[in-house]
């Protein structure tokens, strides 16, 4: 946050009680832009050096325009009229199907060009992994090439396009400086608001008005109800097909999160339920699988880091005291499916945690 700028703004206010934060956001982000061309490209030279690509003029600017089954909230042209920058703002909103790889499709082929997700600084590591998991996942795979993050800002590149997120923070503090350094006191002013919104939105913690009709959508209710009733058929699973072990082991509840606690192949010890903290931060999934790796229980001990490195999507949490990896539910299917994908996916992970972790002290 700026010098002298605090989050309880006006639009940090009003918003979350009228309307629908990402979209007021990318809004407001677009009247900044337009209204000050030396923001704009400002903005796009920031981008661009950080992702390591080519500098372009600027020309227009439009907001959430339809393409198809996408719908990016700011498309910035050049002055060929061609799209060079696309960017993406989310709060705490996940990914939808059609991200990040039909986004890629409509930026050029034949100029360098980025697409952008900013995000609250707390989501930027998860994003990441998430955006490169969907890539991968896609058809034969994209290819992707010189990968690098630093400083809450992480891009990776796919022939001439570029793949990259960053922070609200960032993109806040850029404007800033653009603003101040031409002393455009408006722009100022309108960019302080902007963030403090983009503030107050970005804290997990905070308590959002409610919206007419939200507290009783029993949709809502539902939903969770469903994600709790997958546990204990996910683990019976796992006893009766993968050769789990749940003897002398139980449920786990607690305030932000439910689960079971199990043993698999008698060395790797683990839980499965959800982490509620874990999918607020972090998105992809509401189940996850926990271990606790400073114990004897998990099967590697003091060696979080290391497997951590063995999946793309692995979260490790609490000042290195948890590794969580998402179990990421099949959708469009049944129950039965839902528990049977889930169950091979816990199944396939403990085997590359006993293939790593437990091989070298394995009698021969």
């Amino acid at each position: 946050m700026g010098p002298g700028v605090t989050a309880d703004t006006l639009l940090a206010r009003l918003v979350p009680k009228v309307a629908a934060p990402e979209p007021a956001a990318t809004l407001a982000m677009e009247y900044i832009l337009s209204s000050l061309p030396e923001a704009a490209q400002g903005l796009v030279d920031a981008v661009t050096e950080r992702v390591a690509t080519e500098r372009f003029d600027v020309g227009r600017i439009v907001a959430e325009a339809s393409e198809g089954d996408a719908r990016p909230d700011l498309k910035v042209h050049d002055a060929d009229g061609k799209v060079r920058l696309l960017i993406e703002n989310k709060f705490w909103a996940g990914l939808t199907e059609a991200q990040p790889v039909r986004y890629l499709e409509l930026l050029p082929e034949d100029v360098p060009s980025t697409l952008l997700f900013v995000v609250p600084r707390a989501r930027v590591p998860g994003v990441w992994q998430e955006l490169k998991h969907k890539c991968c996942q896609h058809g034969n795979g994209i290819e992707l090439t010189d990968q690098r993050a630093a400083d809450g800002f992480a891009r990776i590149r796919t022939g001439a396009r570029a793949l990259a997120v960053t922070s609200w923070c960032y993109v806040m503090d850029t404007l800033t400086q653009i603003a101040q350094s031409g002393a455009h006191r408006a722009v100022e002013a309108d960019v302080a608001q902007l963030r403090g919104l983009t503030d107050r939105m970005s804290d997990e913690g905070v308590f959002l008005p409610l919206r007419e009709g939200e507290a009783g959508d029993i949709r809502v209710a539902q939903r969770v109800n469903n994600y709790v009733d997958l546990i204990d058929p996910i683990v019976e699973r796992l006893v009766a097909r993968h050769g789990f072990s749940i003897e002398g082991l139980g449920k786990a509840i607690a305030w932000k999160s439910s689960g079971h606690y199990f043993r698999a192949h008698d060395v790797i010890g683990a839980w499965i339920g959800i982490r509620y903290d874990v999918w607020l931060r972090h998105g992809v999934s509401p189940l996850w699988w926990r271990s606790g790796p400073n114990h004897e229980f998990s099967g590697f001990q003091g060696k979080i880091r290391d497997a951590e490195m063995l999946f793309d999507d692995a979260v490790v949490w609490d000042n290195d005291s948890e590794l969580l990896i998402p179990i990421r539910l099949a959708t469009g299917v049944e129950k039965d499916r839902v528990i049977l994908k889930a169950a091979a996916q816990i199944a396939k992970i403990a085997g590359q945690l006993k293939e790593e972790f437990v091989k070298a002290v394995t009698p021969e």
